[in-house]
């Protein structure tokens, strides 16, 4: 999740157009192709005033996921909206290539072995990148 307001305090608020959100979703098929996560059904939303510039929720048993994207976006003083799109799209890839090991973090049935497993693939993907 990235917070419109961390980067960009008190600067004047640009609406995204459609355009935008369409080089957000190639931009974020960029990221699923160098981060090999074809495993993953993920659904898109063009959302309006979330106060985030976008998230990533995950449901890990089924491997679905909705990327979100915010209509909002301020004014490029300190970036351009072009920066803007790419970089929530990379910041997003990079919340669900992460997911499965933040989930497991977080359950109840904390399972050792598959989070080793998960995160042993994490480190095998960013090898193969770096």
């Amino acid at each position: 999740m990235v917070l419109l307001g961390e980067q960009i305090k008190g600067r004047k608020s640009v609406k995204l157009t459609n355009k935008d959100f369409q080089l957000f979703k190639n931009e974020c098929k960029k990221w699923i192709s160098r981060f090999e996560l074809h495993d993953w059904d993920i659904v898109y939303e063009f959302t309006r005033n979330s106060g985030d510039a976008g998230g990533c929720h995950t449901k890990y048993e089924d491997c679905q996921a909705i990327i979100k994207f915010d209509r909002g976006f301020v004014d490029g003083h300190l970036i351009s909206k072009l920066t803007h799109v790419k970089e929530v799209a990379k910041h997003e890839m990079i919340e669900l290539m992460l997911a499965p090991v933040n989930i497991l973090g977080k359950s109840r049935a904390f399972d050792e072995t598959e989070f080793n497993h998960q995160r042993h693939r994490i480190i095998m993907k960013l090898m193969r990148i770096l």
